[in-house]
């Protein structure tokens, strides 16, 4: 784990240094919702504003997509977002950083990134001296790396593995294709694709057996002191959103939502759709 606390060193330090644009600000009226990845994780929070969820417990809401976890955390602990829907690796740094900040309930709780790498790499020992893409240092993505390379004894630092930070799981996938780089962690509706077109999974996720935290709500310790009724309301909307996502008469529905926020067609969204019931916990 001592290439993990490195990195987690490098972190803080960004997330001390990039606070989120003003341009977030949130107006006192609506209840600014953050989220830092596009996938399956993310379902519940798209549907409860698309069925009307949210404005049945009476919570008016905007949700922003900010790209890497630093940045979605770093607009938490400012103020311009009032919730984050993040994984616990970006929380527990930003914690570690000073920053009050409360986790209060855990909606992801197991990996569900494959390990996909380039079709010249056969074996996990292949991979010493290669490039992973990344969306943040720091991030769950992140942190999934970190996992798979400990669950095959790689190091890092010692195996000269460069981490690069590239974008979403989307320009990592593109970036596979291009040969940038050489290996990333995917969830299935891109693992799957790549797979189609000769690439290797070295790593299937129920391989990797350890929990963590990739989807949680996390709000200002203040904030949950003075709202604590609406974020109760909160919870009774994810809760809510994800029995409506998970049931099987409204998979119509959920695969609609799939091709309209991810822009894939109707086979891909069928594999976003495995992801869904894959990632999400049944009961947070």
């Amino acid at each position: 784990m001592k290439s993990i606390h490195r990195h987690c060193a490098l972190f803080l330090l960004t997330l001390l240094l990039c606070p989120l644009s003003t341009a977030l600000a949130a107006t006192p009226s609506k209840l600014v919702i953050g989220y830092a990845a596009m996938s399956a994780r993310v379902m519940p929070l798209w549907i409860a504003e698309e069925q009307g969820i949210f404005s049945k417990y009476g919570i008016d809401s905007q949700q922003v997509f900010i790209r890497g976890a630093p940045t979605l955390v770093a607009g938490l602990a400012s103020g311009d977002i009032h919730i984050a829907s993040t994984g616990g690796s970006a929380t527990l740094a930003a914690i570690a950083a000073g920053h009050d900040l409360k986790m209060l309930a855990a909606f992801s709780s197991r990996n569900t990134y494959d390990l996909v790498t380039r079709p010249s790499i056969k074996r996990a020992e292949d991979l010493r001296g290669k490039h992973f893409g990344v969306t943040s240092i720091g991030g769950t993505v992140w942190m999934g790396i970190m996992l798979w390379l400990e669950h095959f004894g790689l190091d890092d630092q010692r195996d000269k593995i460069q981490i690069q930070v590239i974008g979403d799981q989307t320009i990592q996938m593109q970036a596979l294709e291009n040969g940038t780089i050489d290996a990333a962690v995917l969830d299935g509706v891109f693992s799957r694709r790549l797979k189609q077109k000769g690439f290797n999974i070295t790593g299937e996720f129920s391989d990797l057996k350890q929990q963590y935290t990739s989807q949680a709500i996390v709000v200002q310790g203040k904030y949950l002191q003075q709202r604590p009724d609406m974020l109760e309301n909160l919870l009774k909307v994810q809760v809510e959103a994800i029995a409506f996502s998970l049931a099987p008469k409204n998979k119509p529905t959920v695969l609609k939502t799939f091709m309209r926020r991810l822009r894939i067609d109707a086979a891909t969204a069928e594999e976003g759709y495995l992801d869904l019931h894959r990632a999400v916990d049944r009961k947070p």
